[in-house]
């Protein structure tokens, strides 16, 4: 996976992210955290989620699946 700086903190962000917009079952919470823990397994830190993707659940989601990073 690449990085790149992000601003002038000593972190480094994916160059590719995993949008939590259309999930395809947002109503299997557990499923779908199941798809971010992948993508961060491969090396995807940068998670992109609003209050209104995937039908209002996107935050819960992803939530889910930080709490187990």
């Amino acid at each position: 996976m690449w990085y790149k700086p992000y601003g002038k903190t000593e972190k480094q962000v994916s160059v590719i992210g995993f949008g939590a917009m259309r999930l395809p079952e947002p109503d299997n919470i557990d499923d779908m955290a199941e798809l971010i823990l992948y993508a961060h397994e491969k090396g995807i830190n940068y998670f992109d989620t609003a209050p209104s993707y995937s039908g209002q659940k996107s935050e819960v989601i992803v939530g889910t699946a930080v709490k187990q990073m």
